[in-house]
């Protein structure tokens, strides 16, 4: 089975791009979508803001959320129930 982590910031444009192979799957059995930490300001460390574009005050936490991502988004409930038992996972 191939699946993939992806963020809030690429998620629709991998989705749209590999449609085109209708093995894959599509939507929740192709992906899950890893949580989103919010940005700092580094000159004093608060939230930052940015009115125009609210969502780029976030950023995809990286790899490190693998587990917190498939727990949270119910992805390692659905895999377990399928029967899963091993994972390879690459980052790449």
């Amino acid at each position: 089975k191939f699946m993939l982590m992806n963020s809030f910031a690429t998620s629709k444009d991998t989705l749209e791009a590999l449609a085109k192979y209708e093995d894959l799957g599509a939507g929740e059995e192709l992906e899950f979508v890893q949580n989103k930490a919010p940005k700092v300001d580094a000159s004093d460390f608060s939230p930052a803001s940015w009115a125009k574009e609210p969502a780029h005050e976030f950023c995809p936490p990286g790899h490190g959320d693998l587990y917190p991502a498939m727990l949270g988004s119910g992805t390692l409930d659905k895999l377990l129930k399928k029967g899963f038992k091993y994972m390879f996972v690459s980052n790449s």
